[in-house]
């Protein structure tokens, strides 16, 4: 009794592990299905009309013959009879009545030869319709947990803005490391010196071609660096006055355009265009009224490579970007 129970239990969990995982993966199967039942549609259809369309059409042909052969010898009986008044054996309203008939049994004709590719065909629909269906409520059930977590780390972040500062939120969310460096310090008359200082050095992360980088929470941030800026200097002072006079020019363009695209903005930093920056940007009315690129300054390991560092620091400077852009712009051009 004890080996019954233990497998009927066994085969219960089974069950339930097996029903689990066919729920979840109920979408690719529903498409699946729907993809092969749609073959099967088609394939279908193609038989039968090969097969049993033209007999159908052929009993057709035959019946309108037959009408319009009755029809005639009726006209033909009613024009050499004697009484020239009597009504026809056969009159144009009974034609028209069996014409109507054989369309009728025409058409049940061809539903009955394409009834296979018919439930084929809304067993197809059904399927992809179930699939979407179920997507687009696991899809709804992913947003509202996304928005739920995007508030409680949102949340979370003010509290350790309000109880150790923006430094370290920032040492938090982006995994700064504050370390004393050999970095390049530019003096008041232009001179270069190399000095230790502390400064916030930046754990590696991936970054593709265009600057742009995906931090820890999914976010775009984009970089000014020497491999994706064509004006990144080796001397920071100078990066600094490239980064405010294309955020100048930038507020001057929203001012006088009313409107600019991220891409512009891109363009006088050095940095390759990204397909977003073409209908992402700042619109005036909507969002901040001031372009800021909420510049973060942090260091890296510098290159080995004299001309790349002529200075031979340790570290370089590198500009995280996070602009404030107001999202798309498109829909609000025609409101400014």
């Amino acid at each position: 009794m004890n080996t019954l129970s233990r497998f009927g239990r066994n085969i219960k969990g089974f069950g339930k592990r097996t029903g689990f995982k066919l729920k979840a993966k109920s979408p690719e199967i529903l498409l699946v299905v729907g993809g092969v039942t749609f073959v099967a549609t088609v394939v279908t259809a193609c038989i039968q009309t090969v097969k049993h369309s033209e007999e159908v059409l052929d009993e057709h042909e035959r019946r309108m013959l037959e009408i319009d052969n009755s029809l005639e010898i009726a006209n033909e009986d009613t024009e050499v009879s004697e009484e020239p008044e009597k009504e026809p054996s056969y009159s144009l309203k009974e034609a028209k009545k069996d014409r109507f008939l054989a369309y009728c049994n025409t058409a049940l004709g061809f539903g009955k030869v394409y009834a296979p590719a018919i439930i084929l065909g809304t067993v197809s629909l059904t399927c992809f319709l179930a699939s979407y269906n179920i997507m687009r409520k696991r899809n709804i059930a992913l947003t509202i947990a996304y928005g739920a977590c995007e508030k409680a780390f949102r949340e979370y972040r003010e509290r350790v803005k309000g109880e150790l500062g923006e430094e370290a939120d920032r040492h938090f969310k982006y995994g700064y490391e504050k370390k004393l460096g050999r970095i390049a310090k530019t003096n008041e008359d232009g001179s270069v010196d190399v000095v230790s200082d502390e400064i916030s050095v930046l754990h590696p992360e991936e970054d593709d071609e265009n600057g742009v980088i995906k931090d820890a929470d999914g976010n775009l941030r984009f970089l000014f660096a020497p491999e994706t800026s064509r004006f990144y200097q080796p001397s920071e002072s100078l990066n600094d006055v490239t980064i405010a006079a294309a955020r100048n020019l930038s507020q001057l363009d929203l001012d006088c355009d009313h409107y600019i695209c991220l891409n512009q903005v891109l363009k006088r930093l050095g940095i390759d265009p990204v397909g977003e920056g073409q209908y992402i940007g700042w619109v005036k009315g909507f969002g901040d009224p001031y372009i800021d690129f909420r510049t973060e300054k942090v260091y890296r390991p510098a290159p080995l490579d004299p001309k790349l560092n002529p200075y031979g620091a340790e570290y370089e400077c590198i500009y995280y970007f996070d602009f404030n852009h107001c999202g798309t712009i498109h829909d609000k051009l025609s409101q400014i």
